[in-house]
């Protein structure tokens, strides 16, 4: 009988260990499942923030080729005389970055604050992505990985445009269109949540520090940057409803340029 009972015992402790393990499981996923939630609405937040800034009319196109007007300077490269404006208006460039003609190459250059090396994991995603929705005959490849230093612990719209005027090589032109992707420490001044910005037509900005703040044990910082270059390319190239109007309404109404 006594030895029933011992046996009846560990039976029930194993039972309790079961359940306690259950328990904690759940909760593992319904605390990543908030964090997740977290995130969408702060980069979604941040986006909100840019497409306000860059595209203010929404409905103002040029003449010829019904592409957004810029809200930056035309061409702010060095010999000024690139054909398509890499620093025009988010999206005005989604045509040029997904269709063969007339541009049949992609070159993403990316520079980074020295402290804030991209993760290569979260960049070969973004490479694929590209090469996947992009008619790109000449391929898409991967140039720059370049470091610099800054001080700065909160970026303004201008620093992050004089940033790309020091340090930015490649511009659009010839058979080839570019992308240029900025890695930096700090924050963003006109939203400090903000986790990435589409600043223009041909750039994206990644905030590493807010990235590691926001990552957890569940959660992991190479996700999220994943997530976040993803969801900012998606800008880039038009989406939602960014210089052209989808045939499907999921544009969310209280979030522009965002599927509900």
């Amino acid at each position: 009988m006594i030895v029933k009972g011992k046996e009846t015992t560990k039976r029930i402790n194993k039972v309790e260990i079961y359940l306690i393990l259950l328990v904690l499981v759940f909760s593992g996923l319904f605390l990543l499942n908030q964090k997740g939630k977290q995130i969408i609405n702060k980069q979604q937040e941040a986006t909100k923030d840019s497409n306000q800034l860059f595209q203010k009319d929404k409905q103002r196109t040029s003449d010829n080729n019904s592409i957004i007007q810029p809200t930056e300077p035309q061409n702010i490269s060095p010999e000024n005389k690139n054909k398509v404006n890499d620093f025009g208006a988010v999206g005005s460039l989604n045509h040029q970055y997904l269709q063969a003609n007339p541009y049949s190459r992609i070159v993403i250059e990316i520079d980074y604050e020295e402290t804030v090396q991209p993760d290569q994991s979260a960049i070969n995603t973004f490479i694929s992505t590209l090469k996947q929705y992009s008619d790109k005959p000449g391929g898409v490849s991967q140039t720059g990985n370049n470091s610099f230093i800054s001080l700065k612990e909160t970026y303004s719209t201008s620093d992050l445009l004089n940033l790309t005027q020091k340090h930015r090589v490649n511009y659009s032109g010839g058979d080839t269109i570019t992308l240029y992707i900025l890695f930096i420490n700090g924050s963003f001044a006109q939203n400090n949540n903000a986790l990435g910005v589409a600043l223009n037509s041909s750039m994206l900005v990644v905030f590493k520090d807010k990235i590691n703040q926001t990552a957890t044990a569940l959660v992991f910082a190479s996700e999220i940057e994943r997530a976040v270059l993803n969801h900012e390319l998606g800008h880039l190239l038009g989406l939602i409803n960014i210089n052209y109007k989808s045939s499907i309404d999921h544009e969310d109404a209280n979030n522009p340029y965002h599927s509900n």
